[in-house]
This record gives structure tokens, sequence and C-alpha cells, in this order.
């Protein structure tokens, strides 16, 4: 294919430096020429950079790492930031930035010394997967490399061929990977956007019109709000009766085949403008679908799952509700914003001893809007399945599960601006006139139709839960957006290997424990281990064994576990991209925030395996004053260390 612009994948390998993290090697990747530039600074690259003679795009995977050596270096040697959203008044030598109120880094855009445009792009929200399983997934005939994070590297410090090998290795993983995304056409900033603008593509334009032409063009914010509230996510949750219990019985996975696509594929979806009502609904066969506004006083049945997600007022962690009477901050009830179907669950679900209908919106429906798109994606996942073309397959599933949510996509959007600090460190701020509280919103020029996430989204829980209940509460152990754990399998007219929104037995397992939301530990039939912690690498995991895995306590006498109230105990780490404790993986938020080492070493105390990885990784990252910390935390697991070798 032939770019109208060139185009690289670059990447930095950092260490710290006088408690800075700084820049030891960099590679770029042109994936026209398939050729390859490296340097050991920052000077280089933006050198390297301000040399481009054509406009041009470089892709970083995690531009929120990479792009903060950028901004800094340019802040700190004379180029300027201009917040002028048109991109054609910055002048040469300066640089405009995308990015959100919530830091997400979508480009930065530098006019280089030749008066060209270069773009910094993150790949990573086009291909939101590591380098290692980019490598694997799309079979490029390449593998991840390993590098010693650790080692020390001073200011001269010269890469050896291996670290400039293990580089150009990570840059071309992307590289490759990105060449066949834009050679499909997909160069929009997002997989969302992508996928819209191939639907987009597929639909005819009268159609278009009719179903979401005039909620665009109107753009009611008012509306958008209200709606809003009905927006959920997937149902996520451990039965109560079985949090923190060990399974020692057959316990199932099973997974629905794409079930976003499943239900915009099957199932009736709002379009148009909804007419809003007050009070109750009346069955209106015109307009089927409906969002309710209620306040309401309700406990979930013994029988039942607690299944309705409270976006608000909620005085506790818990947002899924179980009792109003409890958990509201004002009286017994509690205002909710739901679909039809989330309705239908809160009285299947729920003991309801009062309800108030406030007001809502009805809408027109039809099960034909996204037929052909998900028919397209999902024959080409079934064709690759049969012929073993993993490229195939890995963008067939990207694009499975990514259209739904630009629709969801919020239309009052803040951006943020990088600003140099007295200490030489970058942080992100609104515009001056603004503060935290009160953000500069701006309003997109055109809103993408709400409603089809908002009820995406709310048939999925239907069905879920809906299952849940078909075999029994009893039966039923977690639940993860599209899967389901039970103790007993599920029945044959529900399974398919293949078929479109039926499940497919992904694991029978021998043990089984799970402590919270994305928190469990099962052992497979053959001894395969399915374990998962928010937040953990899943390799890391993989030598935790099943005994620790429960709550930390530290007033506990027995040896800590990695988990803490459900979630995972990590914590920021200064040095590298990556620190093992052994079996645990703490992972850098690349973003210089400040180190919360007695955190760290709190949250591992009593841990007989973490020594190790504490005297030959920690103490080339941390500061003298900790490695006193280091000696009490050696002493709580009893092992001898000999700290002049550390020092």
């Amino acid at each position: 294919m032939i770019y109208n612009k060139l185009k690289f994948v670059a990447d930095f390998e950092s260490t710290t430096r006088d408690n800075c993290e700084d820049v030891w090697l960099w590679s770029v990747y042109h994936i026209k020429t398939r050729s390859f530039i490296d340097g050991t600074n920052m000077e280089e690259f933006v050198n390297f950079v301000n040399n481009i003679n054509m406009s041009a795009d470089i892709y970083f995977h995690n531009l929120k790492f990479d792009g903060t050596f950028i901004i800094n270096y340019m802040l700190q040697n004379g180029c300027k930031l201009n917040q002028n959203d048109n991109i054609k008044k910055i002048t040469k030598g300066q640089f405009t930035t995308l990015i959100t109120d919530m830091g997400q880094f979508f480009k930065i855009t530098l006019k280089n010394e030749k008066g060209k445009f270069i773009n910094f792009i993150d790949s990573l929200k086009i291909i939101p997967f590591s380098a290692a399983k980019i490598a694997a997934d799309f079979h490029l005939g390449l593998s991840k490399g390993k590098i010693d994070y650790t080692k020390c590297r001073p200011y001269d410090y010269k890469p050896s061929e291996y670290e400039i090998a293990y580089c150009r290795n990570d840059v071309e993983i992307i590289g490759k990977a990105m060449e066949i995304m834009l050679d499909a056409g997909y160069d929009k900033l997002t997989l969302s956007a992508n996928a819209f603008a191939d639907f987009q593509k597929m639909t005819n334009k009268m159609n278009w019109r009719k179903w979401y032409g005039e909620w665009e063009s109107n753009c009611d914010l008012d509306m958008d709000r209200d709606i809003r509230e009905a927006y959920r996510g997937g149902f996520c949750q451990c039965n109560r009766i079985y949090i923190n219990k060990t399974i020692k019985q057959p316990t199932y996975y099973f997974d629905v085949n794409s079930l976003y696509p499943h239900v915009m594929a099957s199932y009736d979806l709002p379009y148009g403008i909804p007419v809003e009502y007050d009070g109750n609904y009346v069955e209106d066969p015109d307009y089927p679908l409906y969002i309710q506004q209620i306040q309401v006083d309700l406990k979930v049945k013994d029988d039942g799952i607690p299944c309705i997600l409270n976006k608000k007022h909620m005085s506790t962690n818990n947002k899924y509700i179980i009792d109003t009477a409890v958990q509201c901050d004002h009286g017994n009830v509690v205002n909710l914003t739901l679909t039809k179907f989330d309705l239908d669950l809160m009285y299947k679900n729920y003991e309801v001893y009062s309800i108030r209908f406030l007001k809502g919106w009805k809408f027109k429906a039809r099960n034909d809007m996204f037929t052909n798109y998900v028919k397209k994606y999902y024959d080409m996942k079934l064709k690759a399945d049969k012929t073993g073309n993993r490229v195939q397959r890995t963008i067939s599933k990207l694009f499975l599960n990514s259209l739904y949510g630009k629709f969801g996509q919020n239309p009052k959007r803040a951006k943020k601006y990088p600003k140099l600090g007295e200490d030489g460190l970058i942080r992100l701020k609104y515009d001056p006139e603004c503060t935290e509280s009160e953000p500069n919103y701006r309003i997109a020029k055109k809103f993408h139709y709400l409603p089809v996430a908002v009820f995406v989204t709310s048939i999925a829980r239907w069905i879920i839960v809906n299952d849940i209940l078909s075999i029994g509460v009893k039966n039923w152990i977690y639940s993860d957006t599209d899967s389901i754990i039970t103790l007993v399998p599920l029945p044959r007219n529900k399974l398919s290997p293949n078929k479109l929104g039926k499940y497919k037995t992904e694991h029978i397992m021998k043990r089984f424990k799970c402590l919270g939301q994305k928190t469990y530990y099962g052992i497979g039939i053959h001894g395969k281990k399915v374990v998962a912690v928010a937040g953990c690498s899943k390799k890391a995991l993989q030598n935790l064994p099943f005994g620790k895995f429960e709550y930390y306590d530290p007033h506990s006498k027995r040896r800590a576990g990695i988990i803490s109230n459900g979630r995972t105990c990590l914590r920021t780490c200064v040095g590298g991209k990556k620190v093992m404790f052994s079996d645990f993986c703490l992972r850098d938020k690349r973003d210089f925030l400040e180190t919360r080492t007695e955190e760290v070493y709190d949250a591992f105390i009593g841990k007989d395996v973490a020594y190790k990885a504490l005297t030959t990784v920690l103490s080339k990252h941390l500061v003298n004053k900790d490695l006193e910390r280091i000696k009490i935390f050696n002493k709580k697991v009893k092992k001898d260390v000999d700290f002049d070798d550390v020092l």
C-alpha cells in the first residue's frame, strides 16, 4: 500500500539515574523500507525527528510512557506547547497534544525544523495487546525477547549488540502488525474508531440518517446525560456464598461466543430520536424499547443475584445493590435509570418494597442494523479458524468486540496539557482558567448514538443473569461479562464450540477459589492453572501456589498472600519497565509518580520467596535510606542476606 506519510514505529528503553527516568536506548522501524535507526539518548532521537523531510506518523506502543520523555525534552530545550486546536496555526518548534482529562495520551504533534508535521501516535489504542501477544496472534515469525532491566547503566553506557537487537525486535513486532492494519485501511487513532468507520462504509447513507442522523445533528446534551445513567458495563461478580472458599469438586468455565456481537446481530436495538414520557411506560408496539427513571426501595431476594449496579448515592464500595436501606446515603430509596431489561432483572432478583416511576424515554427498534457487519467479521473468524490464519482471526475478534463502545463515547470532553514543574517533571494540568473540579469541557460536534451502547450492554447482562437463574443460584460461582463459572454443566442446547451466542467450554477445573471481581484461581483437571488477578501479569501468577491465594491480612501470623480486599496489592516501584518479585510482577506506572516503598514492603511481608528479588532487584532502584526497610523485611522472612553485596 502507498502511504501519504512516512510511517515509523519507535520504542524507548529507560533506566533510573539520579532518581529520574532516563532513556539509554531507542530504536525506530521504518514500516515501508523495514529498516532501523538507533540511538542512545533523547537528543539523538529529537535530531532524527527534526531531520524528517516529509510528514510522518511515529507509533509508540504506550505513548503515555514514551511520549512523556519527548514532551519533557522538548519543553526543556526551547520547544513550546501550543494549546490551539487548529494544527495549522502551530509554527516550527511548537507542538500540540491530545490528552484527555483522564490522562490518556492519543497524539502529540510536532512541527519540526523543516516545517513538517510529525505525529506521535499510540499504537496500543489500535492494537490493544502486549508485544508478545501481538507477535503470536499476528503470526509474525517473531517473539518478544528479554533483557536485564536491573542492570546499572550510567550516562556513558554503550548498549550491547544483544540489547540493540532486543529493542529492534520490539519495534519490528509492532511495525509489522501496524503494516497489516494500515494496509487494510485501518488508520484511525483507536480501534473503536476504525470499527466505527468500517460500519459507516457498510451502511447505506439513507439508513444512517434514518437511524442515527437526527441524534447526531440535534446534539441534546441533557438527554445524553440522563440516558447515560442507564449505561453500565458487563456483569462481573462472585457468588457471595463462595467468596474465599476453596471448592474441591468439578467446576465448569463457560464463555459466550462473541456475546456483544450476538446481541447486536440478534436482538431488537433502538434507533431514532426517543419519545420522552412521564410516569410509567405504557406498552407501545411502535416504541417497544424504553429506559425508565425510578425511585425505589428494594432488597435482594434470598435466592436472587445482586445484579443492579448503582452509579451514585452509595456510601460503600460495593456498587451492586443488596439493600437500599443499608447502602443509600439518604433514606431507604435510590434513584435509578434502568432499561427494560434491567427492570426485568430487578423484579426477578429483588424484593421491591416501594417504587415510584418518574419518567422515561421510549424507542423504535429493529434487529437488522448490525447484521452485515457482524456477519462479515464472524464469518472471517470462522474461516480463519478452519484455515489457521491467525492474523485474520485476530483482526476479526478485534473488530467484533470494538464497535459498540464507540456508540457510548461521551460527547462531553476535557483536555489536559503537559506542564514542566520546577523539579523538571511533567504534570498534566487543565487550562490555567480551569480547575480540577470545574474543567473546561468541550462538546463534540457530533454525538454518537448512545442508546445502542446502553441496550447492547443491558441485554448482555440480561442474558448472563437469566442463564445463571436457569441453573440455580447455588450452582453459580462467578461471572465476568461474557463468562460463567458453575458447579454443574450448562444444558446442551446452550453449548456450541463456534456458533454465535452459544457457550463454549473453556475449562473444567478440579479446584477453584474466588476472592472477588477478576480475582480467581482454578486448577484444571489436567493440572493447567486458570488464574487471574487484575493488574498482575499472568506469567507472574503461574508461580503462585494455590495455597497462598488468599486475602492479605497484615495482622495474621500466616504468610501473606498476594491479595488485598479481593484485588491486587501491587504498587508502583521506581526503575525500569518491570520489576519482578519472584512470583509477583510490579509494573512501573511510567508516569514519574512518587514511590510508595512502604506499601510495597508491607504488602509482601512474610513472603519467603521475595527476599531474592528484593536484594537483586530493588536495591538497585531504591535510594539508600530504603535499604534499612529491606533489612527489616529480610528479618521478617527469616533469611540471611549479605547487604554489603547489595551496596
